[in-house]
């Protein structure tokens, strides 16, 4: 598990963990589990609406002085907006940057307008994923060429090295290699809107 790795390159206790179904929709003994065993950072692997109930739990149990880090699964425009400031304060790492604060940039901009007028809202975490994935594939196709092979389509996908103003991400991919990015984007809600707080390299 990555936490557990990274507690140990970096020194830090790592002192427990839970579990739960995969129904699970109550984590207050989860949490005070955690609490009285002294935690003070916890990594959540739980998607949307369970991060949420997570996070608002803790504030119920009036637990104010713990931080919260989700993976990418969390890292929605969805748990950033949920109505009185639920989820403030919470940090999310993930391999592409939110849109939001990323408006200034021409290319960022010149996408959401275009995905408003077609829909008549602002484009989600769903879309900013969905329309970066589609050109991905767009573009592997188009460096394979007319002849499509299994082999042209994976060379197409390893010659791959761009960045991707979309997803404020370099999107990289070699034989043997096809993460994608090596970039992880630490960020943090801040009064409603995820921003950005650090990136990190993780080769």
């Amino acid at each position: 598990m990555a936490t557990v790795d990274e507690a140990a390159a970096r020194g830090v206790d790592y002192v427990t963990e839970t579990t739960h179904r995969p129904d699970e929709s109550d984590f207050t003994g989860a949490l005070a589990r955690l609490r009285a065993d002294g935690c003070n950072l916890i990594t959540i692997a739980l998607t949307i609406r369970p991060t949420i109930t997570v996070v608002a739990t803790a504030k119920a149990m009036g637990w104010d002085d713990v931080t919260f880090l989700v993976s990418s699964a969390g890292f929605h425009t969805a748990v950033a907006k949920v109505p009185g400031g639920v989820t403030e304060g919470l940090y999310a790492g993930a391999g592409w940057q939110d849109l939001e604060a990323r408006m200034s940039d021409p290319d960022t901009a010149a996408w959401v307008a275009s995905y408003r007028e077609a829909t008549g809202e602002f484009p989600g975490t769903g879309a900013l994923l969905g329309r970066s994935a589609a050109e991905i594939f767009v573009s592997a196709l188009e460096a394979a060429g007319p002849d499509l092979t299994v082999e042209s389509f994976q060379a197409g996908m390893e010659s791959i090295d761009r960045h991707d103003p979309i997803l404020g991400a370099p999107v990289k991919m070699g034989p043997g290699d096809h993460a994608g990015s090596d970039s992880v984007f630490i960020s943090q809600i801040v009064n409603g809107s995820w921003a950005l707080v650090d990136t990190v390299a993780t080769n």
